[in-house]
């Protein structure tokens, strides 16, 4: 917001769509943040102020913006601590945090809605990613991720985004394991099978609750290349234990597998390793 910009009734813009986030998140104003300097904003303005112990004008320059900026800082710092933890799926909203937070920050991140890291803490900056990502996709602009944002959110770049990272893991993989080297060879546990492995969850963007084979994606699934590692395979993976070819997926050829776990950070916190597979005999 430049320093000679005043909020005031009439007014319209993103300006004002971020004033109005602040006042939202502060009790101040109901509804959502549309961007248009009307009656309601400025009421909203006007007791704002009074609450600072300013000039009550009704109009929101520098001063009053920096102040509801401040007011914005102190509540997600206190809502950092205290705030309520959301799962992923729950309603996020300003003040919430937790994995539920953290992923529609991800998907607003892919989207290019969202600068920096991905905290879990829903603050006035992700609240007004939320509002702006709405406002263009013609839902109620209010900086609430609910049941509508989440399904606008998921719809479309998550999944292609997904693969085109399991496709550049597959040519790492290629590049480290190639071709004529995949196979068996024997261990003392069984057959050991060297695989480059990441990780995924139900919760993961584009992702069902179902394996290709119908049942739950859980820890102690993995999805394989059938013509590398025959579904129904049992298999154990040193670091994280036993396990059955369950899935595949796209992607998932040769020597590359997926790891399942039951929530969305543990399959962030795996990444990618080269792991050796052991076939249970």
């Amino acid at each position: 917001m430049a320093n000679d910009l005043l909020v005031k009734e009439g007014v319209r813009g993103d300006d004002v769509r971020r004033v109005q986030i602040l006042l939202i998140s502060g009790g101040y104003l109901k509804g959502e943040a549309d961007g248009v300097c009307g009656k309601d904003t400025v009421a909203a303005i006007k007791a704002f102020q009074e609450k600072a112990g300013i000039a009550v004008d009704g109009v929101c320059g520098q001063a009053t913006f920096e102040l509801l900026e401040k007011m914005a800082k102190e509540t997600e710092a206190a809502e950092a601590v205290k705030g309520e933890e959301v799962p992923i799926g729950g309603v996020v909203k300003m003040g919430h945090r937790g994995p539920g937070v953290r992923y529609v920050q991800e998907l607003l991140i892919a989207k290019g809605y969202l600068s920096g890291e991905a905290d879990g803490v829903c603050g006035s900056r992700t609240a007004g990613a939320i509002a702006r990502f709405q406002k263009e996709r013609k839902l109620v602009a209010d900086g609430v991720c609910g049941a509508a944002t989440y399904a606008a959110l998921q719809e479309d770049g998550a999944e292609a985004q997904y693969e085109a990272l399991q496709e550049e893991d597959l040519e790492a993989t290629q590049e480290v394991y190639p071709e004529e080297n995949y196979g068996l060879m024997h261990a003392d546990k069984g057959h050991v099978v060297y695989v480059s492995a990441t990780a995924y969850s139900a919760h993961d963007p584009g992702n069902t609750s179902r394996t290709a084979t119908g049942t739950r994606v859980r820890r102690g699934v993995i999805a394989v290349d059938p013509a590398f590692i025959p579904l129904g395979t049992r298999v154990y993976i040193p670091g994280y234990g036993e396990a059955v070819a369950e899935d595949i997926g796209h992607g998932i050829r040769g020597n590359r597998i997926d790891v399942a776990f039951d929530t969305h950070e543990e399959a962030l916190a795996f990444g990618r390793q080269d792991v050796e597979l052991y076939v249970i005999e």
